[in-house]
């Protein structure tokens, strides 16, 4: 999706020098790159934290089902859809064509933005990557105390080595 929607034209344009995609592809480019950075880190905090609960509290976590997985998942996938989708909302002629990085940036010119940008930043950026760093650090004290009882350790590191990519 990802390489699509945003690296594709970005390579175009970048041949072309201009932006030679019109207005809709402008909206696309930004859509996919906001709504993808959401997900991700979604998703991935989603994993540190349930690697970490499964770790730590086995019998508790041996009733949970696949059904209920995917609802979590599900979920952060629809809260990602609201990101750009506010962007636009707010001020859909923000959206402009960067010709440093030949991509699609938001300018965030409307006075909305002085209470929205702080707000958004925390809730989507700042607490799921503390959350990530924190869970993680907790994965890599398990870690250690799995090691020296010889159990397997494979899953968590792959964890951990996710979360800090």
């Amino acid at each position: 999706l990802n390489s699509l929607g945003n690296f594709l034209p970005s390579v175009i344009s970048a041949f072309a020098n201009c932006e030679y995609f019109g207005e809709e592809v402008r909206y696309l480019r930004f859509w996919i790159t906001y709504y993808n950075n959401t997900v991700s880190i979604g998703l991935i905090c989603a994993m540190t934290l349930t690697k970490l609960l499964l770790i730590k509290y086995p019998l508790r976590t041996a009733a949970w089902h696949s059904e209920q997985a995917n609802k979590v998942c599900g979920g952060i996938w629809l809260l990602s859809v609201c990101v750009p989708s506010l962007h636009i909302l707010v001020d859909k002629h923000d959206v402009i064509f960067d010709y440093r990085v030949y991509s699609c940036m938001y300018a965030y010119s409307s006075d909305v933005w002085k209470v929205l940008l702080p707000l958004t930043a925390v809730l989507i950026v700042y607490i799921p990557t503390i959350t990530i760093i924190v869970a993680t650090a907790m994965l890599l004290r398990e870690a250690v105390r799995v090691a020296r009882s010889q159990l397997r350790w494979q899953g968590i590191i792959t964890v951990v080595l996710t979360a800090a990519v």
